[in-house]
């Protein structure tokens, strides 16, 4: 099969430097498009080398494109993207229709197979949607645990306002676990590409450890992940909507240019003042109302132990699929023992665990390495001394933006003890 040379970066490489983003989705569409026709129009498309190269390079433009701060821009990408993986997973789902029986079959063989099929009892059959929602709340809810700090040490709380950094905390896990079931759930299932990959599986199949399997698929073919992503871009684009919203609703307020001077007539006869418009409302039902109600649900704090996730963190719960937790076990581990040796073992090598923790934020998936030494900072607090903290913190930049670039979420509940005459 002839693979159209068209890819999504040979169709941007064709527009010039100026060119606005109707012209750049424009050409992300006629690749993705391209790449569709040929799925449909030749079964053994995915079987083609090149093929399968354009569709894992375009898959992954389509990733990043994810990450850009225009709302509209991202739920574009974020739906061809899911699009392209619906038809990839549709191309690769056996045909559930029945096999016909062959010519050399036994005549008795025959007669058996068309003997009617006992029906199943319904409360022996395990609902998909059942399991899924189960297992993903699971999988969600057990990468968050392993930052759990049971017992945070007063001090630091109070400095807080008595709040734990919601990473760390229990209660903001069952409260996502709540928004999940509640909001995010139903548009996940009801996507195209989740049908396909429900009718294609099994009773057998139907288990934690299946859908385990799934939600651990590398990013690009990994449709799940795709339909999670999306949900909170609904979430980042209402946020964008509100706030774009207040600003202009706070200029118009504020009238812009100086009043002009009134006559005197106009000042008899001057029409009643207008109270001022706020923003207006988004509508009943729309992504942006059900988009701000969940943010609702997540942060709004009266009578919480936890202080709430910001705008500019969400990125975190969508890297949370990368988090592998024997991997994060084993770091922790060796953070408090590194931390041990430096405070009680004159053998200990100093700045051995400023430069372990220094690594984990290479080498581990976004916010990873500082949420281990978050929960560290939290839960030992003994034996994270000052000393280690400076070490660990210069290790990242010399300058407190940097640092703050670095370690936004360590750096949100953690005082910088670097002072500027030490930069």
């Amino acid at each position: 099969m002839a693979v159209s040379a068209n890819s999504v970066l040979a169709n941007l490489a064709q527009l010039s430097p100026d060119s606005d983003k109707a012209s750049v989705i424009a050409a992300i569409d006629e690749a993705v498009d391209d790449l569709i026709g040929q799925v449909q129009s030749s079964a053994d498309a995915t079987a083609d080398p090149e093929f399968l190269e354009q569709t894992k390079q375009t898959i992954n433009f389509l990733e990043a494109c994810t990450g850009f701060p225009d709302p509209e821009f991202t739920e574009h990408s974020r739906k061809r993207m899911l699009e392209l993986q619906g038809v990839l997973v549709g191309s690769n789902t056996p045909s559930a229709e029945p096999e016909q029986a062959g010519p050399s079959e036994a005549p008795e063989e025959a007669a058996d197979s068309a003997e009617p099929v006992p029906e199943v009892p319904p409360e022996s059959l395990v609902s998909f949607e059942e399991v899924f929602t189960d297992s993903l709340c699971k999988f969600v809810t057990d990468r968050l645990a392993l930052f759990h700090v049971p017992q945070p040490p007063d001090e630091l709380l109070d400095n807080h306002d008595g709040l734990l950094p919601y990473p760390l905390s229990l209660e903001f896990s069952t409260d996502l676990e709540s928004v999940i079931r509640t909001h995010f759930i139903r548009p996940i299932l009801g996507s195209r590409n989740m049908k396909i990959l429900a009718g294609g599986v099994g009773q057998n199949d139907l288990n934690e450890a299946y859908f385990m399997n799934i939600f651990n698929l590398p990013k690009r073919e990994n449709v799940v992940r795709t339909l999670w992503g999306s949900q909170w871009d609904i979430i980042k684009a209402a946020l964008h909507s509100q706030q774009t919203a207040q600003n202009q609703a706070a200029q118009t307020q504020s009238g812009g240019r100086g009043k002009k001077k009134e006559s005197l007539l106009g000042r008899m006869f001057s029409k009643k003042a207008k109270a001022p418009k706020g923003p207006v409302q988004p509508a009943a039902g729309s992504d942006t109302a059900i988009g701000l109600q969940i943010w609702s649900e997540l942060t709004q704090t009266s009578g919480k132990e936890y202080d709430p996730p910001r705008p500019e963190e969400i990125g975190l719960f969508d890297a949370l699929f990368d988090y592998k937790p024997g991997t994060i076990n084993k770091r922790k581990v060796a953070v408090e023992q590194l931390l041990r040796q430096e405070v009680g073992d004159q053998e200990g090598r100093e700045g051995s665990s400023r430069l372990y923790m220094a690594r984990m934020v290479m080498e581990l998936p976004p916010h990873c390495g500082e949420l281990i030494a978050l929960s560290a900072y939290y839960e030992h607090q003994e034996i994270f001394s000052p000393e280690v903290l400076k070490a660990y913190l210069a290790s990242q930049a010399t300058s407190e933006s940097g640092r703050r670039a670095a370690l936004p979420l360590f750096l949100r509940w953690v005082p910088d003890p670097i002072g500027r005459n030490e930069e």
